[in-house]
């Protein structure tokens, strides 16, 4: 046990004096060339502690960038969004305010009193295509009178009437007829009515007329409410019978019919 307490108390005291002499040789610059040394041997570990510092601040100040940019990239893609709705909209009005310019146009030239209505509703059947309009008798408009789209082609007729609302049954469905004039030089008269809500058929035309195809047919205004002069559709094929009194013809609308927005009901 003393032979362990003088070998600490011996171990210490070298200590001091090499702690000293150390002391003393470095405020002589005796100890440089080691500092020199130390430094250069630990110059490669501070260098990677630098680094690795340097790596890791980058990386977290990389994921605040990152969800900065993504947060950036959502608000743009929101705005971009916003923007799409809006053009949506802007060229729906414009193709409304296209159809009711047309509509007035012909309106005026033909000098008729018609009310501008909007669809608002459509039940459609197998056959047939009814569509609920935003105006009603509250506006003056009754059953039977004759409803048009752009410029003055005849899309149908009222079905219905409620005192805010009316329903609009299309030319091409079935039970739906309009007397009718071929544009052609006997102005030959015959009626048109709809086919399962795809065509037209027009029939009881005189068979000593000359009709051919590409030829239009205008309403002739012998129906009670209907003008003269509405639009009806285009013959896309002639039947003639030998013996038979009448002929008859396919007759296709001008323009689809099932897709229709804003409409003109003529008044008497």
């Amino acid at each position: 046990m003393k032979k362990f307490f003088k070998s600490k108390v011996g171990f210490s005291i070298s200590m001091i004096i090499v702690m000293i002499l150390l002391i003393f040789l470095h405020d002589l610059n005796a100890l440089k060339p080691l500092d020199t040394a130390v430094s250069f041997i630990l110059n490669p570990i501070t260098r990677g502690f630098y680094s690795f510092g340097l790596k890791t601040a980058s990386f977290f100040e990389g994921q605040g960038s990152l969800e900065q940019l993504e947060e950036a990239n959502q608000q743009l893609q929101d705005q971009i969004n916003n923007l799409l709705i809006e053009k949506s909209k802007l060229m729906a009005q414009l193709e409304s305010y296209e159809e009711i310019e047309d509509q007035l146009q012909f309106i005026e030239e033909k000098q008729f009193e018609a009310v501008n209505a909007q669809v608002i509703g459509l039940n459609s059947t197998a056959d047939s295509k009814i569509f609920t309009l935003n105006k009603g008798s509250n506006n003056g408009i009754e059953e039977g009178y004759p409803v048009i789209i752009a410029q003055g082609i005849l899309a149908g007729k009222i079905l219905a009437v409620e005192p805010k609302t009316a329903k609009l049954q299309l030319i091409v469905d079935s039970g739906v007829t309009v007397s009718g004039e071929i544009q052609n030089e006997s102005g030959s008269l015959g009626v048109v009515e709809g086919e399962l809500g795809l065509s037209l058929k027009m029939t009881l035309i005189p068979q000593e007329d000359s009709v051919e195809t590409d030829q239009l047919i205008i309403t002739s205004g012998l129906d009670i409410n209907v003008p003269r002069g509405l639009l009806i559709g285009q013959i896309v094929k002639m039947t003639t019978q030998t013996g038979e009194l009448f002929q008859s013809a396919t007759v296709n609308p001008v323009t689809p019919l099932d897709k229709i927005n804003i409409v003109s009901i003529i008044l008497p």
